[in-house]
């Protein structure tokens, strides 16, 4: 049986990533030139009996359980388990159920109220129970058999009001990417940060609404072209469009529409005088969550895109500003 420990054991490059503090999410994304994130599972499980400790349940039980795979330029890298009291996924962790391919880290390393325990250390072999979950998982995941036998693996706790969520993390890749990320210039940083923070929108999403906005003369800028505030009112106007479109019009005594976050890529110039052809696409619903996309073509030349942008959209009760569970015919239209 394996036991945690508060022991750093390992040796070699993937000692200092396996000891490492702050979002591993993060370390990943720089040390290649795309991070991305594989859901495999999410929802109701059987916890393992240490799973069960460290979240303070007396004997065998189940929780809420999200597992993924950590992929680094296309590469499975790292098997990460996520696993909450069920009552607490609706809850202090309700954030959890509407991540979708969104790393763990949006959540734990930029959210107030949040304490991380110190780090357990295991290494998981071939006879452990979780060892054999990981090895089935990477299978189907990364369509070949683990590499490694003994398997590095951290875990630690995270505090959210009083309720823990037990987050465990299994570095299965057996080399890349475990040179650690070298520094670079402040000139390449930059640049760096850049192209890791442009955030391009899914292939998998379902179209919803098209409508046609024109430019006005007062959304250009003094460089003769859209203002990048413009392109993120004209995404506002093609959602809140949308929503009327359906006979649903904005309350404040009621319930309705918020957005967590927004983005916009901008790909071409926009200019006086013209219209543009808005699309919305929906996908990812949570719990109390769905992703929402635009894209912004010239209505005379459409099929080439020019900005491309999103937001997470929630749906709250406005009077006890508190975030409600989609309703079930919003749902069904963004799933």
């Amino acid at each position: 049986m394996k036991r945690w420990t508060q022991g750093n054991r390992y040796r070699g490059k993937v000692r200092r990533w396996v000891g490492a503090s702050g979002s591993l999410s993060a370390r990943l994304a720089a040390a290649g030139s795309t991070f991305s994130v594989q859901v495999l599972n999410q929802g109701r499980q059987s916890l393992y009996p240490d799973e069960a400790r460290a979240l303070g349940l007396a004997g065998l039980g189940a929780g809420y359980v999200r597992e993924v795979i950590l992929r680094v330029d296309g590469a499975a890298v790292v098997f990460a388990r996520s696993a909450t009291r069920q009552p607490q996924s609706l809850g202090p962790w309700r954030s959890l159920r509407g991540l979708g391919t969104r790393p763990l880290a949006d959540v734990l390393f930029r959210r107030a109220g949040i304490a991380r325990r110190p780090l357990q250390f295991a290494g998981l072999t071939p006879v452990d129970p979780l060892h054999k979950h990981v090895a089935r998982r990477w299978q189907q995941a990364a369509g070949e058999a683990l590499a490694v036998r003994a398997l590095p693996a951290r875990r630690s706790v995270f505090v959210r009001r009083g309720a823990p969520l037990l987050v465990m993390e299994v570095f299965s890749a057996p080399h890349a990417p475990w040179c650690w990320p070298t520094p670079r210039p402040e000139s390449v940083k930059r640049l760096v940060l850049r192209n890791n923070m442009k955030i391009e929108i899914p292939e998998k999403k379902k179209l919803v609404y098209e409508m046609i906005i024109p430019i006005r003369w007062g959304d250009m800028d003094a460089m003769n072209h859209l203002n990048n505030g413009s392109y993120f009112r004209y995404l506002e106007t093609c959602r809140i469009d949308w929503m009327c479109s359906l006979g649903f019009q904005p309350d404040p005594r009621g319930e309705g529409m918020v957005i967590v976050n927004a983005l916009c890529n901008f790909y071409r110039q926009l200019e006086y005088p013209g219209d543009v052809l808005m699309k919305m696409y929906v996908s990812d619903p949570g719990r109390t969550t769905f992703e929402t996309w635009g894209t912004m073509e010239r209505a005379e030349n459409p099929g080439l895109i020019h900005a491309a942008g999103g937001a997470t959209t929630m749906w709250i009760d406005y009077s006890k500003q508190k975030s409600s569970d989609l309703p079930d015919w919003l749902r069904a239209l963004v799933s």
